[in-house]
């Protein structure tokens, strides 16, 4: 069986679940169960297959992996090195005949034990994992440096372990339901705004005031389509024309992507689904960890932004916006994540 640790809800969004359910569809299992460390969330938010319990704490996690033969991990909380190493402890345990497998998603370019598996699916990935190794090679005492700030004991490099370490977008987890053919409008009709599931900041609020003051908006019938996740308890305002959408699934997502001419958007797991889609995006980075991306993601034509500029950054012509959505079509998002069932399923 399949153990899933994760984390979603009010206070941590819902990136997580969403692509912890997308990984669980490529390896096409379905025995498996997903635990959430956050315990105070309706059940309402509850995906099939899952409880909440806080599996942060050592004891109780050691408990669940015991009937677990692949373990998948995804979380920001979890700072602890020693519960991958509960993990894979556990193959050196010679009655134990199922060797256990871990595979660790990871946001933070951190290392991990050699005999984990490790995704990163941000774009160029690969670049700046190869850039790391090369400096610890260089460096032997920032490596030293980096395994203690990363709380990991071992290292592997990507040329020594290349099936148990995918890097880059072609391994991320975007859903491909997403990638649709993009027709360049003359105008922009249509604006697709999305800042997670839960926008804890109300950028979405921010953002719309921001555009009520844009001659762009103000003179032309362009309707904003406002996308609330689950966890999103605001109630934005604006006078432009616009139409609100409250959790909803891929399919509308898509939907509705489809139908925009461009987004403004949080600089998360979204630009990918937003990439497939061909859509031009402003980003607005709302995490530290998004910084990477979204610089990546800016060589190929989106454009990472603030409130102060957002007028002036999102004013882009039929010909600016058709050349952001051949550059976006040439990304190999999850061309080969068939691979990682491959590798981790073995």
């Amino acid at each position: 069986m399949i153990g899933v640790f994760t984390e979603w809800g009010k206070s941590v969004g819902g990136g997580h679940i969403s692509r912890c359910e997308r990984l669980l569809e490529v390896l096409d299992s379905q025995e498996f169960w997903i635990y959430n460390n956050q315990t105070h969330i309706s059940t309402s938010y509850m995906p099939k297959n899952s409880s909440s319990i806080n599996w942060l704490n050592k004891q109780t996690f050691t408990h669940l992996i015991k009937k677990c033969s692949h373990i998948i991990i995804d979380s920001y909380l979890l700072d602890d090195s020693s519960f991958y190493e509960i993990v894979l402890g556990a193959q050196d345990n010679k009655d134990n005949k199922a060797q256990k497998k871990l595979l660790i998603l990871d946001d933070y370019f951190r290392t991990y034990p050699k005999d984990a598996f490790v995704l990163n699916g941000a774009l160029n990935a690969q670049n700046k994992i190869n850039n790391q190794d090369n400096n610890i090679k260089n460096n032997p005492a920032k490596a030293h440096n980096q395994n203690t700030k990363t709380h990991a004991k071992s290292t592997q490099s990507i040329k020594s372990a290349p099936l148990k370490r995918f890097f880059g977008a072609e391994f991320n987890l975007a859903n491909q339901i997403f990638k649709q053919p993009r027709i360049t409008r003359d105008r922009i009709q249509n604006v697709f705004v999305m800042f997670g599931a839960s926008d804890k900041d109300n950028l979405t609020q921010q953002v719309l005031h921001a555009l009520e003051s844009s001659p762009l908006f103000c003179d032309n019938k362009i309707c904003l389509h406002i996308i609330l996740g689950a966890f999103n308890a605001n109630h934005p305002q604006t006078t432009l024309p616009h139409r609100i959408y409250r959790n909803i699934a891929p399919k509308e997502l898509c939907e509705i992507m489809t139908l925009c001419d461009i987004a403004i958007c949080a600089g998360g797991q979204s630009l990918y689904e937003l990439a497939l889609n061909a859509l031009p995006t402003i980003i607005f980075i709302v995490a530290q960890n998004q910084l990477f991306q979204a610089n990546a993601f800016s060589q190929y034509g989106m454009k990472i932004s603030t409130l102060r500029h957002l007028t002036t950054d999102i004013n882009l012509n039929s010909k600016q916006r058709k050349h952001c959505s051949k550059l976006l079509e040439s990304i190999p998002i999850g061309t080969q994540t068939y691979r990682i069932k491959e590798h981790f399923m073995l």
